[in-house]
């Protein structure tokens, strides 16, 4: 009886619950039979759970009540399949509920001023009489240009500004005029910034990793967090990490800058010229023999690959010719000597050349003189 109850208080509001009804009634008074079963259902399903559709006591929050007419209960796990009638949504009113209550109250005329401004040092010097006219200024300069009136606002405009100010140009009424605060702004010194790099020097030719450029205030020593832009990087910032390089000659351009102090140029170590280490491989090198020649070319102080090329003079067919492959790759060749008159013999050589690092020079043979 539950659903049918349910079924004819909701059919007096919901269109679709009252088609719902009417067909039910119509069809066992044609049939001249009973009407048929309305039964009644909730999920998520707990024992003891009253249908959220009784009068009584609020069911719990977040449960889906249903209404079904059918010939019987369809059994667990089986497919079912229906007519969508209607859907309702319904408020469950909280037992309590706290209210306020307005009223007009003429404020008195006589009252402590409600507002402070509170002047903060820009750094650790002692306040001075121009620090602080300085101060009052800006805090003058800054309350015209943030005005504001609702039309600018619109629908922010029920929450901001927080302070309304009344302005009638025509003085017929009560009006605040802010024109007699328009006062030059009083300069102000930007405070100065010192840097710091981690690294002792700046080796040509390789990315240098866990470069650390740190910002502190030159005048009393505080950590500062400034913004790095630095050629051919990007944008970083002061106190982190980041790779530099590869260098040539030259560090590249970079500026410091930070919200109230001069845009300070970084101050890089020295540059230090790399040099290469060549070898060649497979060792021993013979003349007159087809092999697979490779010069490896590391940094001398890392021990790092260095990509670089490598021009490789072999006396062939009595001339000398020039091959250029890359470093620390096979090329496939057969070495000569170039026999000269007194029994001097000119060995192979190559040239190996790379960015960031002056050219090297190896002799590929022994017992041959360079050319």
């Amino acid at each position: 009886m539950a659903g049918t109850t349910w079924l004819l208080r909701q059919s007096r509001v919901h269109p679709g619950a009252d088609r719902l009804r009417q067909t039910i009634v119509c069809t066992a008074a044609l049939s001249r039979t009973a009407p048929t079963r309305v039964l009644v259902g909730q999920l998520p399903y707990a024992p003891g759970d009253r249908w959220c559709g009784l009068s009584g006591p609020p069911a719990p929050g977040g449960r889906i009540g249903f209404v079904v007419q059918a010939q019987g209960i369809p059994s667990g796990g089986s497919p079912v399949c229906g007519l969508f009638v209607d859907q309702m949504v319904e408020t469950v009113p909280n037992a309590s509920e706290t209210t306020g209550v307005t009223f007009h109250l003429d404020e008195p005329n006589a009252r402590a001023p409600q507002v402070i401004l509170l002047a903060v040092p820009a750094d650790a010097a002692p306040w001075t009489t121009d620090k602080l006219a300085a101060t009052v200024t800006e805090t003058l300069q800054l309350a015209r240009i943030r005005l504001v009136d609702p039309d600018v606002l619109r629908s922010a405009g029920q929450l901001l500004p927080a302070l309304y100010l009344a302005v009638n140009m025509g003085q017929e009424t009560i009006s605040t005029d802010l024109t007699g605060l328009d006062v030059e702004p009083a300069p102000f010194p930007l405070r100065k910034m010192h840097l710091t790099v981690n690294q002792p020097s700046l080796p040509t030719g390789r990315v240098i990793q866990g470069v650390v450029v740190t910002a502190v205030d030159a005048g009393g020593g505080a950590v500062v967090d400034a913004t790095l832009k630095i050629d051919g990087v990007g944008a970083k910032m002061s106190g982190a990490p980041f790779d530099l390089g590869p260098i040539t000659t030259t560090p590249p351009q970079g500026t410091a800058w930070a919200p109230g102090f001069a845009d300070q140029p970084i101050s890089w170590p020295p540059v230090v010229q790399s040099t290469l280490s060549l070898e060649a491989t497979p060792a021993p090198l013979r003349p007159e023999a087809p092999l697979a020649l490779t010069i490896l070319a590391t940094d001398a102080a890392t021990g790092q690959p260095v990509a670089g090329t490598v021009r490789l003079s072999n006396f062939e067919a009595n001339k000398w010719a020039v091959h250029q492959f890359a470093t620390n790759t096979p090329f496939n060749t057969t070495l000569h000597l170039q026999r000269k008159p007194g029994r001097i013999l000119v060995s192979p050589w190559v040239i190996v050349s790379a960015p960031g690092y002056p050219q090297d020079r190896l002799d590929l043979l022994e017992g041959g003189d360079g050319g």
